[in-house]
């Protein structure tokens, strides 16, 4: 799990928060099946970091994995929205499933800053 913030040093070298308009959280995995942990997790992180939304990044192929019994992507895709449903914070991101290949996460953190324009001064894992 991922969570992106921004901080900047102020005159006094102290750090701040810089408002923003949205933060983030991106959460990776097969979610094969995606589960009530996976839930769990994902609202307490939301509540103690403050996330404005999440978005589960389902992979197509997971890169440390050689599990051959792995359900489809379409299966998956279809089990986080259902699971999901009742979340409207909760966001799915087809991006590692549409490339069809092995993602690393820092492609995927990459597509985020391109597509929603997003700067990112720190990184947490």
């Amino acid at each position: 799990m991922m969570f992106l913030h921004h901080y900047r040093k102020n005159i006094k070298s102290q750090r701040i928060k810089l408002p923003l308009k949205k933060r983030i959280g991106l959460f990776g995995g097969t979610f094969d099946p995606v589960h009530l942990g996976h839930i769990k997790i994902a609202e307490w992180l939301q509540d103690h970091l403050h996330l404005d939304e999440i978005y589960f990044i389902p992979n197509y192929i997971h890169p440390f994995n050689k599990r051959k019994d792995i359900s489809s992507a379409k299966d998956r895709l279809k089990m986080l929205e259902l699971a999901l449903k009742a979340y409207p914070s909760f966001k799915i991101c087809e991006y590692e499933i549409n490339k069809k290949e092995v993602s690393y996460s820092i492609q995927t953190i990459q597509y985020f800053k391109k597509t929603f324009h997003m700067c990112f001064s720190t990184f947490m894992f």
